[in-house]
């Protein structure tokens, strides 16, 4: 079945209720914070290639949308995997190439790919286990194979939330 308007707000809400980890609060700080002064975190090679770098708000989206993709895998916290998941799509229209950058043909393809894979994430961490859920679909595969369908485990969060009414909980396909 497709959402209605009514569950999308449900979703909304059930988003806001996840937890983030410290740990993933402080890698979308550090993400932004290096695009801001890229040399005081390790990225010599885009100094010069940035106009602008991602203003403070640009945390708060990674966060956002962090908890919406933990909320998405089943999860009601969001860790720093789900941070650089989601820091290519919420990075990518934040940030401007200087003069420079563009005569010597780079992208922001280029300035994301290096951010992401020298800006160190935090160390491994568990994931907390996934929301139990009434319904009879299997529970998703461990990630990153296959991106869990939302309707199950999400309906089951929002479901178990005192302040929405039982004829608002989103409900599983049937």
């Amino acid at each position: 079945r497709l959402l209605d308007p009514g569950d999308v707000v449900d979703l909304q809400l059930a988003a806001r209720r996840v937890a983030v980890d410290d740990t993933a609060s402080d890698y979308a700080i550090r993400l932004v914070l290096a695009t801001r002064d890229p040399a005081a975190h390790g990225l010599p090679k885009l100094v010069g290639l940035l106009e602008y770098g991602a203003s403070p708000r640009a945390s708060l989206g990674l966060v956002r949308s962090a908890r919406a993709m933990a909320l998405l895998r089943g999860r009601q916290r969001a860790v720093a995997q789900d941070v650089y998941d989601v820091a290519y799509d919420i990075l990518n229209a934040r940030l401007a190439l200087s003069y420079r950058a563009l005569a010597e043909g780079f992208t922001i393809d280029d300035v994301l790919v290096e951010l992401l894979t020298t800006v160190p994430a935090p160390g491994s961490m568990a994931w907390a286990p996934p929301v139990p859920s009434a319904s009879t679909v299997p529970p998703p595969p461990a990630y990153p194979t296959q991106v869990a369908p939302a309707y199950a485990d999400a309906a089951a969060y929002v479901a178990r939330d005192p302040q929405v009414p039982s004829s608002q909980a989103m409900q599983g396909p049937g």
